[in-house]
């Protein structure tokens, strides 16, 4: 195109001078060569240096083609690897735009012309998971490998990653762990492998795997936290045998500060120890966890297991809490229970009534409804029941439940 605009102005140009010329007639101009003597209007010697210069330029851009030409013709490779890098940026932009087979079927078809086949195959294994086809991903990375020997660890880390997303942590950690001969230091390899043993709930594995995780610094702060947090809650868990609750609270007390806090874990232990049978240790363990992860479940959840478990004793730890939550519905009702428990008729009623005032919950309603009938003050029952019968069936209802059943303490 700049060639083209460039002889349009000489030809413009030289088309102005020779109009000029029979207006302007101009001078004369004599050049010398040898004895040869040669004169020319001025206007005849510019349309000649016009004209050779438009020529020279047509000459220069067809040896320049004809350079281009040639060195293809040397170098077939360099026009065979344009068409792969052009395609594989198109294959790469249909899978952006989620045209996944499409796209997985252009990165594959263009490897061999690939300057890199090793991307083509990588990406075309990424593009056949996002299908779903894990035959097809397999056989890309395989490729993969066969086309770039060097890169052979790296395309089984690509293959550990993607069956770690595909849910195929099993075979993830076989490879990770044949990887390990190679390099065992790696921190996508360790990495990886902590992400396999804990989808496999391998925590002997993964805590046996800490140090190097520690001493590697493989892992971001958030990611440590997380990660650390699941490793006890599953120590925790595996621990549970009934009888075994002494060992559950030792791996808790032998837990950092930081975790015995995290309500996550508080929880987790709680549920270890209701499912073997130790429903005091669990009403104990919330009661010391309150104060720090205090929330409305988990204050309920501790005075039905209190109540449940006949641990009325522990009334004396949660009265205290009434000066800092004067105003919680669960906390109320939760000390109602525990002085129900003890015979405390009266005072029961009194923190059922205050539960009820500040949340009316078909729980505390149905619990206050129970108390009156037994106190003997059947129309304050009957109206409670209708109360907590109305809350049920409206959509704003609470977290309370009526009062629990007792059930046997395991041994703690």
């Amino acid at each position: 195109m700049k060639l083209l605009w460039s002889l349009w102005g000489l030809a413009a140009g030289a088309f102005l001078l020779w109009a000029l010329s029979g207006v302007f007639p101009g001078g004369w101009v004599a050049i010398r060569v040898g004895h040869q003597e040669i004169e020319l209007s001025l206007v005849t010697l510019c349309l000649a240096v016009i004209l050779l210069y438009g020529f020279l330029l047509l000459l220069s851009t067809f040896l320049a083609g004809f350079g281009w030409f040639r060195s293809n013709m040397r170098d077939p490779f360099s026009l065979r690897w344009r068409i792969g890098r052009r395609q594989l940026v198109r294959g790469v932009v249909e899978l952006a735009e989620g045209r996944w087979l499409r796209g997985e079927k252009r990165l594959a078809r263009f490897a061999r012309l690939s300057e890199v086949p090793l991307v083509n195959y990588l990406w075309a294994a990424r593009a056949a998971q996002l299908n779903g086809a894990d035959e097809r991903r397999d056989r890309y990375l395989r490729q993969a490998a066969e086309s770039t020997p060097e890169a052979v660890f790296a395309v089984a880390l690509t293959q550990a990653e993607l069956q770690l997303s595909r849910g195929q942590a099993g075979a993830a950690r076989t490879i990770l762990d044949q990887l390990g001969a190679w390099n065992p230091a790696n921190p996508q390899r360790l990495r990886l492998l902590a992400r396999a043993l804990d989808a496999l709930g391998d925590w002997s594995g993964l805590e046996a795997l800490w140090p190097e995780l520690k001493r590697g610094k493989i892992l971001r702060e958030r990611e440590w936290v997380a990660l650390e947090q699941k490793l006890v809650i599953g120590r925790i868990r595996a621990a549970a045998h009934p009888g075994g609750a002494a060992s559950v609270l030792r791996i808790f007390r032998e837990c950092k500060p930081g975790l015995r806090r995290q309500p996550e874990v508080v929880d987790a232990v709680a549920d270890t120890l209701v499912g073997i049978g130790a429903v005091r240790a669990a009403a104990e363990l919330l009661a010391e966890a309150l104060p720090q992860a205090w929330t409305e479940e988990r204050v309920v959840r501790f005075g039905r297991l209190a109540a449940s478990a006949d641990a009325a004793d522990l009334l004396a730890v949660a009265e205290p809490w009434v000066e800092r939550y004067p105003e919680s519905p669960g906390l109320h009702y939760v000390l109602g229970l525990l002085c129900e428990s003890r015979g405390q008729r009266g005072r029961a009623r009194a923190h059922f009534e205050r539960s009820f005032s500040v949340r009316a919950d078909p729980g505390v309603a149905l619990a206050l409804s129970d108390l009156l009938e037994e106190l003997g003050d059947l129309e304050g029952a009957k109206e409670r029941a209708r109360e907590g019968l109305q809350r049920v069936l409206d959509p704003g209802r609470g977290v309370h439940s009526p009062r629990p059943a007792k059930h046997p303490s395991g041994p703690d």
